[in-house]
C-alpha cells in the first residue's frame, strides 16, 4: 500500500474521498497544491495520452477541484495560465504535486481492489464538485454522453459506466444549466437474484462509511409468504413482495438507495439530489 501525498491514512487501490467534504460540506476552492516535479503536465482527461492542457514548472500552484482521485493517480485541478491569464482545468499526476492544506482523513470505499472503472464516483458528483456545476464545464470533463434528453425543463445526459464491476446507466440532470441530480440504475440485476440483496447491502455499507448510518433504513414486506425462507428473498424481491430502502441527508443533498422488483425483474437504483431542487420537484414548481 502507498501513502498518499495528501496527508491521511493509507488506502488501497480504488476511489478515495475526503471524509470532511463528503459528510456534507461543500468542497471549497481553497485547497491548494504545489508542483514538486521539475515540470508537470496537465491533461484534459486522466490519461497520459490525453490532449495537453498545459505544462507547469516546479513551484507552480494549483487548486484542487475534486475530492476524489481518478484512476487512483490523477487529481482534477485548475490553474491560471501565465501566458493567457485564463483559468484552465485538467488532470495532473499525484506524484507531480503535494498538498498545501492541512491533512484530511482519507477513506477507501473501493472494497479491496475495486472495479476498474469509476468505483462509486458518480454517486458523489453533487458532493465532489461545487453544487450547481455548469453543464458546459461538466461536458468538458466527461465528454459527450451516450444519450441526451430534454424533459420538462431538465437536460438529462446519459452515460454507461462500471460500478462495483457491474454495468450501470448513469444520468446527470441539469436544471437551468446547473447539475441538480445524479441517478444510477444497475443493469441486469435480475440475472443475479440470489446476489441482489448482497449487492444492495454492500452499497449501503459503503455509503454508511461516508455518511454514517442512514436516516431511514427500511425493509418492507408487501407479501410475507417468503419471509421465513431467506434463500427465497431474492425471488421475493423480483415478484414485488419485498423492498429495501435507505435514505441519507446531508446539508446539501439527499441520497436514496432502493432495491425493488416486479414481474420477475429486480431494480437497484441510487439517486443523489440537490436539496433545493428536491424541494421544488416535490412542490411541482
Amino acid at each position: 500500500m502507498k501513502q498518499h501525498r495528501c496527508l491521511g491514512i493509507k488506502a488501497t487501490a480504488g476511489i478515495v474521498f475526503f471524509s470532511l467534504f463528503l459528510s456534507g460540506g461543500l468542497y471549497g476552492l481553497d485547497k491548494k497544491l504545489q508542483v514538486v516535479s521539475d515540470t508537470a503536465e496537465v491533461r484534459l482527461n486522466p490519461d497520459a495520452g490525453s490532449p495537453l492542457v498545459g505544462t507547469l514548472l516546479k513551484g507552480s500552484f494549483l487548486t484542487l477541484n475534486s475530492a476524489s482521485k481518478q484512476k487512483n493517480t490523477w487529481y482534477y485541478v485548475s490553474f491560471k495560465s501565465e501566458i493567457t491569464k485564463i483559468t484552465k482545468s485538467g488532470y495532473i499526476r499525484e506524484n507531480d504535486v503535494e498538498c498545501l492544506f492541512a491533512g484530511q482523513k482519507i477513506i477507501d470505499i473501493s472494497g479491496g481492489d475495486g472495479p476498474a472503472d469509476g468505483g462509486l464516483g458518480p454517486v458523489f458528483e453533487l458532493q465532489q464538485r461545487d453544487l450547481g456545476v455548469k453543464k458546459d464545464n461538466f461536458l468538458k470533463k466527461e465528454g459527450e454522453p451516450a444519450r441526451q434528453e430534454h424533459v420538462r425543463g431538465l437536460d438529462i445526459l446519459g452515460y454507461q459506466k462500471k460500478i462495483m464491476g457491474r454495468d450501470c446507466a448513469v444520468e446527470y440532470l441539469f436544471s437551468a444549466g446547473l447539475l441538480v441530480q445524479v441517478r444510477l440504475d444497475f443493469l441486469r440485476i435480475y440475472q443475479d437474484k440470489g446476489q441482489s440483496i448482497k449487492i444492495y447491502e454492500d452499497l449501503k455499507s459503503w455509503l454508511a462509511q461516508i455518511f454514517g448510518q442512514p436516516e431511514n433504513d427500511i425493509v418492507r414486506w408487501q407479501n410475507p409468504a417468503f419471509k421465513y425462507d431467506s434463500l427465497s428473498w431474492g425471488h421475493a424481491v423480483s415478484q414485488g413482495h419485498l423492498e429495501y430502502n435507505a435514505l441519507w441527508q446531508t446539508s446539501k443533498s439527499e441520497i436514496n438507495l432502493n432495491l425493488s422488483g416486479a414481474n420477475n425483474e429486480i431494480f437497484l437504483k441510487l439517486d443523489c439530489t440537490e436539496k433545493t431542487f428536491k424541494s421544488l420537484a416535490n412542490r411541482g414548481d
